[in-house]
């Protein structure tokens, strides 16, 4: 599912880069990280929970990066060769991403209906 696979990606990007725990659950994180592909349908329980663990960890997010927790963000190279080089940077390529997964549903949406 492409929002849980945004929601895990955020997180992923943002805390482990920065040497911090992960404030999702792991298996979520496992499920929906990059590299992964759907296994099953995903129940109304589960995108509830997904809902729930997007709007959390947005606000999670916001009041870290306030509170100044990304000091030791560790700069890195993604697989297609872009410099993620600071937090700031890596917010904003979370936008990109999400725009790009969006993009992919409503190819999708158009197609099935």
């Amino acid at each position: 599912m492409e929002f849980a696979h945004v929601v895990a990606v955020l997180q992923t990007l943002c805390y482990s880069r920065a040497g911090l725990p992960l404030p999702l659950d792991e298996h979520f994180v496992t499920m929906y990280k990059a590299g992964t592909k759907p296994e099953s349908p995903v129940t109304a329980e589960q995108y509830a929970t997904i809902k729930v663990y997007a709007s959390e960890g947005l606000n999670k997010l916001k009041a870290d990066y306030k509170a100044g927790v990304f000091k030791a963000f560790k700069p890195y190279k993604t697989l297609v060769g872009l410099e993620m080089n600071t937090i700031e940077f890596v917010i904003t390529y979370v936008l990109h991403h999400h725009g790009i997964h969006t993009g992919y549903v409503a190819a999708i949406k158009k197609l099935v209906i």
